[in-house]
């Protein structure tokens, strides 16, 4: 603020002599301050419970105000202080920042590609398959899409969500059948979805119940799983909820994704975590900051 805006200030405040402002207000508008902290107009309890101070015209005094022009070094000396301070934090924000982890994180998910996989459930308690799907993470070959028989009852919950009935699953094959399918298919990869851990117990559930090969359920009780996408989503996009997490239609929001299908069907929210992925995978943000911290260098070295 210049000196002819400090004056027009302070013209304005004289003009309207019962208005009070803090001392904070009438130093950076009118570069003025109270002749006497103690002698003041009013006083507030502000937010965080501290009292504050309100003072009229008539209480605050002008404070010195330069008049002698700077010189282009100070011009100068100030602008490189400034960018300095923008190059820093910039910086900061980089070291800080859960982004760059993720998307080396979901670059080397892809590079070895892992299958990505979701499914849909008996319930949350004893979650047992009804609908399965697996796709590649590199390519998005589909290895498994199918609705698996069980002789447990839906929950009506569930039933709500998936929209799969007991009766939907008439004449579909069993888990040992899709177990096989993905199983020729894993070959030294790993498996991830979206909420890892519950995909993780409703195979777990399934598998016991089914009466999997004891190879095949000591196969699916190791680290067949790696990494959660939701977590991956969360640290990229940021949480969303009180438990730290993002949903599946948060994160698709967030990635500008389009969904392929409907909700809640295992190929369809399969193919979008897969989407939530490649977009994190793909992110410019390291790149987008490097060369905004290269430009203030630069800026910074021609000063």
């Amino acid at each position: 603020m210049n000196n002819e805006e400090i004056e027009e200030n302070r013209k304005k405040a004289a003009e309207k002599p019962s208005e009070s402002h803090t001392k904070t207000w009438w130093r950076d508008q009118c570069r003025m301050k109270p002749i006497d902290l103690n002698v003041y107009d009013r006083e507030y309890k502000n937010d965080y419970g501290t009292y504050c101070r309100l003072y009229i015209f008539e209480q605050c005094k002008p404070m010195h105000v330069t008049s002698q022009k700077r010189s282009e070094a100070q011009k100068k000396a100030t602008q490189k202080m400034v960018l300095t301070n923008q190059l820093n934090e910039l910086k900061r924000e980089l070291r800080r920042s859960d982004k760059p982890l993720a998307i080396r994180t979901a670059q080397k998910m892809i590079e070895d590609d892992v299958i990505v996989l979701d499914t849909e459930t008996t319930g949350l308690n004893r979650p047992y398959i009804v609908d399965i799907a697996a796709i590649s993470s590199r390519t998005g070959e589909t290895i498994v899409n199918t609705k698996v028989f069980t002789r447990h009852s839906i929950e009506s919950g569930a039933e709500a969500v998936h929209g799969i009935s007991n009766s939907d699953l008439e004449g579909a094959p069993d888990f040992n059948e899709v177990f096989s399918i993905i199983k020729k298919n894993l070959k030294g990869r790993n498996v991830t979805a979206f909420n890892s851990s519950f995909d993780s117990r409703a195979m777990r559930c399934t598998a016991k119940d089914a009466g999997l090969l004891p190879e095949d359920q000591k196969l699916i009780e190791a680290e067949l799983f790696t990494g959660c996408l939701m977590d991956l989503a969360a640290d990229f996009y940021g949480a969303t909820n009180w438990y730290g997490s993002i949903s599946l239609e948060d994160a698709m929001w967030d990635a500008g994704c389009q969904w392929d299908g409907e909700a809640h069907k295992a190929i369809t929210d399969t193919r979008a975590a897969l989407s939530v992925l490649k977009s994190i995978a793909e992110s410019t943000f390291i790149s987008d900051m490097e060369k905004k911290i290269a430009d203030l260098e630069e800026r910074i070295r021609k000063l």
